[in-house]
């Protein structure tokens, strides 16, 4: 499945995603999205490994995603 989903918690609303690669390139980036829960389609992508970063009001978090 190519398509993975973030949820924040304490009804937290997202407000941008961006998808890195190990390079620290950019690849895809998602903006103004203000939900709480966000589908996100990595179709596009190569297979390999990946850094998403999802900014909110309060947070910046990252985490390691592997697509296979």
């Amino acid at each position: 499945n190519s398509v993975f989903t973030i949820q924040t918690i304490n009804s937290e609303k997202i407000d941008n995603i961006s998808v890195f690669d190990l390079l620290g390139n950019k690849v895809l980036e998602i903006k103004a999205i203000n939900a709480e829960r966000v589908g996100i389609d990595v179709s596009s992508l190569s297979i390999g490994q990946y850094f998403i970063q999802a900014v909110t009001s309060r947070d910046v978090v990252n985490k390691k995603i592997i697509k296979e």
